[in-house]
């Protein structure tokens, strides 16, 4: 395309010319020598001083490639397959869902980057630090290496994990349900907000932080013990279908939310719905045990008390 072609290609899309600047590829890479590396056979660049929104417009292709973005940069819904054209750098959020894309090599982007809602395999980032969210939920992940640390909250459900080798640091929720994974060996030791990994295919937790400050929703997953959970966890979401005994118990927990209790071989032990728990120097601390299947019959209904015998590593039977 030449320079003309670009600009009505540009106005056709709604993209003021008057704030284009359309550069030769030989006068942006001088311009910009930090991206000679990525150099292809590209005649013009295209830089926008202002946010560039295509959502929504049936774009199979764009056929000129991007430099810099001043604003957000927005292609979702459409049907994307091929991301040559995407910039160098985005100075907004840089967001993607619902295309057709398989790899991507992201740009570096200064805010949120979101590409949930296509059929990604594999990636490479451009930058250390992601200084907003980073949304890769339902693509065909399998692997998490060379994710960069994102310092909002991170979404991988719904892809193909089996495990968190190379999880990357993460400084708001982690969102890993609706995959197939069966060791929380890869996270971190303390998150400072909510770990939600229900459906999975969890027997234990071993992996799993020690500290969850928020919640831990890690019901819907074949338990068979407690072994590994984090021992302070403001509310801990559990399923009892599988659950055999409540070693390993958390320390200290505001709210425990068991699911699936009516066919538990939980129901030979004693549970209270409301127990109070001491701790070794008097203090104590309440948890609320909530009954999802309000309907159990009443010899099944558990409704005796938890013991605390050194912080909770075993249970009175009936």
């Amino acid at each position: 395309m030449n320079k003309e072609d670009i600009q009505d290609w540009l106005t056709r899309y709604g993209i003021d010319i008057n704030d284009i600047e359309i550069l030769d590829a030989l006068n942006f890479y001088i311009t910009y020598p930090q991206y000679i590396q990525f150099k292809k056979n590209d005649y013009f660049i295209v830089n926008v001083k202002k946010e560039v929104d295509l959502q929504s417009r049936n774009i199979v292709n764009i056929p000129f490639k991007f430099g810099h973005i001043e604003g957000d940069f927005n292609i979702s819904d459409n049907y994307i397959s091929d991301v040559n054209f995407l910039p160098f750098y985005i100075n907004g959020s840089f967001k993607a869902v619902y295309n057709h894309i398989e790899n991507i090599n992201v740009p570096i982007v200064k805010k949120n980057i979101q590409l949930g809602e296509n059929h990604i395999t594999s990636f490479q980032f451009n930058q250390n630090i992601i200084d907003g969210f980073l949304d890769l939920s339902r693509n065909k992940i399998q692997n998490l290496k060379g994710i960069p640390q994102v310092n909002d909250f991170i979404a991988l459900n719904e892809n193909q994990l089996k495990d968190l080798s190379h999880f990357p640091i993460v400084y708001g929720d982690i969102f890993i349900q609706k995959n197939k994974i069966t060791s929380l060996q890869g996270l971190p030791e303390k998150i400072n907000a909510s770990l939600i990994a229900y459906e999975n295919e969890l027997n234990d937790l071993r992996g799993c932080p020690s500290v969850i400050q928020g919640r831990a929703d890690i019901s819907k997953n074949p338990l068979m013990t407690l072994k590994g959970v984090a021992q302070s966890v403001y509310y801990l979401e559990v399923s009892a279908k599988f659950l055999e005994d409540l070693y390993y118990f958390p320390q200290f927990s505001q709210y425990i939310e068991f699911s699936d209790i009516e066919s538990s071989p939980l129901l030979k032990y004693n549970i209270k719905n409301n127990p109070k728990f001491f701790d070794e120097t008097n203090f104590y601390f309440w948890y609320s045990i909530h009954l999802k299947e309000k309907n159990i019959q009443d010899n099944k209904q558990i409704i005796q008390s938890i013991t605390l015998n050194e912080k909770i590593k075993k249970i009175t039977k009936l």
